[in-house]
C-alpha cells in the first residue's frame, strides 16, 4: 500500500486555559481532578447516487438520500497524580473514564486515555497504557471532519476513501497496548511509541458487519508489533519540524482470503509508513507516505479568532480487488478515487460570561468519487452541520 498524505494548516494563537484543579497535595505528591463535557446537535445529509453500485454489485446502502439527525455526547473526568521529588525524578498515572450520552455508543462508560509514567521532569521519561503519540497529521479545529462512508482515525473501509494520516501506530487502539520512551533536550525532541496487539481493526467491519480488505475477507493470524519513532526540532518557538516513521514488525499478522480451499491468503499487515511536518508558530505543514496501495493527500486549514477553515483533498489507487462475480458485496472499487472534504467552524469563547465554556458552530462537506471506468462517474456526496456544546473544568 503506497499512501502520501500533505497538509497546511495556519492556525491563531489560542490561549490554553489549564483547567486542573488539585484535590490532593501531599509531601511530593499531587492528585489532580478535571474534565470536559461535550454535546453535539448535528444533521448529516447523505446523496449517495448509488456510486458502488456497479453491475451485480450491491452497495452497502440501500437508499440514494438518507437524513440523520442526532443529540449526542459525552462527559469526561480525569484524575492525574504524579510523585516529584526536588530531583525532578517523577512517576505518575493518569485516567480518563468516558460517560457516553446518545448515539450508537449511548448509555454506555468507555475510557479514553489510561496510562503510568516515570521519568525525570524536562528530559526523559517511559508512558505506558493507552494514549496517542505525536500527531503527524494536525486538523486545525477539526469540531466536524467526517469522510463519506466511516473512513476517520485511520480506519480502512472498503469503498471510502482512505486517508493517511500516519495514525495506524499513533495508539488508542481498541484491541493493543502501548508504551513510548521520549527524550528532550532544548529544542529537540525524540520518541519511540510501540503498539502491540491485534490490529485487524485497522480494516473496519463494513455495513454487512463483515471485516473486508479489496473484498476479501480478513482474519487475524498474530498479534502485531508496531514501532513508530518521531524526531522534531524547536526553532526558537518559531518553527517545529518533526520527521516519523511507523511500521509493524511481524509477518502475517494480518492477512486477507484471496481462496480458502486452496489456502490462499496475503499478507496485508507489511506495512509501513513515513511522515514530515512543519509547524510554524501555530500553522502547520505535513506530508505522509505508506506502503500497499497509492495514496495522496492534500490539505489546508486555518484557524483565526475563532473562526476554522480546512480543506482535504486525497488520493487512492486500487489495483486488484475482488469482483462482485467472486462475491464483493462490501463496496470494494479498483482504479483511482478521491477523496474532498471541505470544513468550517466557528468557537464562541466564554459564553455568557463563564470560563471555559464554548459554543462551535461547524459544517463540512464530503465527496467521495469512485474510479469513473468502474461506477460510471457517480460520486458519493455528504453534508452535515453541528452544533457544540463544551464546557471545560
Amino acid at each position: 500500500m503506497k499512501k502520501s498524505a500533505l497538509t497546511l494548516a495556519v492556525l491563531s494563537a489560542m490561549s490554553a486555559n489549564s483547567f486542573a484543579n488539585v484535590i490532593y497535595t501531599g509531601e511530593n505528591n499531587q492528585i489532580n481532578f478535571s474534565g470536559d463535557v461535550e454535546f453535539d446537535v448535528s444533521h448529516k445529509d447523505d446523496r449517495s447516487n448509488n456510486a458502488l453500485n456497479g453491475g451485480n454489485h450491491k452497495p452497502w446502502y440501500q437508499n440514494d438520500h438518507r437524513d440523520e439527525n442526532n443529540i449526542d455526547g459525552r462527559i469526561l473526568l480525569e484524575i492525574e497524580g504524579v510523585q516529584q521529588l526536588d530531583s525532578g525524578n517523577y512517576a505518575g498515572f493518569r485516567v480518563q473514564p468516558l460517560l457516553n450520552i446518545g448515539g450508537s455508543d449511548g448509555g454506555t462508560v468507555g475510557l479514553d486515555d489510561v496510562e503510568f509514567s516515570f521519568g525525570q521532569q524536562n528530559s526523559w521519561s517511559v508512558k505506558v497504557g493507552r494514549f496517542e503519540a505525536y500527531d503527524m497529521f494536525p486538523l486545525g479545529d477539526d469540531i466536524f471532519v467526517d469522510y463519506v462512508g466511516n473512513t476517520s482515525d485511520s480506519m480502512y473501509r472498503d469503498g471510502s476513501g482512505y486517508v493517511y494520516m500516519m495514525n495506524e501506530a499513533r495508539g488508542r487502539s481498541d484491541s493493543a497496548g502501548q508504551m513510548l520512551y521520549n527524550f528532550q533536550s532544548g529544542g529537540f525532541y525524540f520518541e519511540m511509541a510501540t503498539m502491540i496487539g491485534n490490529r485487524a481493526n485497522l480494516f473496519g467491519d463494513n455495513y454487512s458487519d463483515k471485516r473486508t480488505y479489496h473484498g476479501y475477507n480478513v482474519e487475524d493470524r498474530k498479534n502485531s508489533v508496531l514501532v513508530r519513532p518521531v524526531v522534531a526540532y524547536n526553532f526558537g518557538n518559531l518553527v517545529t519540524v518533526a520527521l516519523g516513521a511507523e511500521r509493524n514488525l511481524v509477518d502475517d499478522a494480518v492477512v486477507m482470503e484471496i481462496d480458502k480451499a486452496q489456502q490462499h491468503y496475503k499478507d496485508i499487515s507489511d506495512r509501513e509508513g513515513y511522515g514530515a511536518t512543519i509547524n510554524f508558530n501555530n500553522g502547520v505543514v505535513d506530508a505522509n507516505f505508506n506502503s500497499d496501495e497509492t495514496n495522496q493527500s492534500f490539505g489546508a486549514n486555518v484557524v483565526y479568532n475563532g473562526f476554522g477553515l480546512g480543506y482535504i483533498h486525497a488520493f487512492n489507487d486500487i489495483d486488484i480487488v475482488k469482483t462482485p462475480e467472486q462475491g464483493n458485496e462490501h463496496g470494494a472499487v479498483a482504479g483511482m478515487s478521491e477523496t474532498q472534504t471541505l470544513y468550517t467552524s466557528y468557537r464562541f469563547a466564554d459564553v455568557m460570561s463563564v470560563k471555559d465554556f464554548d459554543i462551535y458552530l461547524s459544517a463540512y462537506h464530503s465527496r467521495f468519487s469512485p474510479d469513473s471506468d468502474t461506477t460510471n462517474g457517480k460520486d458519493t456526496k455528504e453534508t452535515g452541520t453541528k452544533v457544540r456544546f463544551n464546557y471545560r473544568f
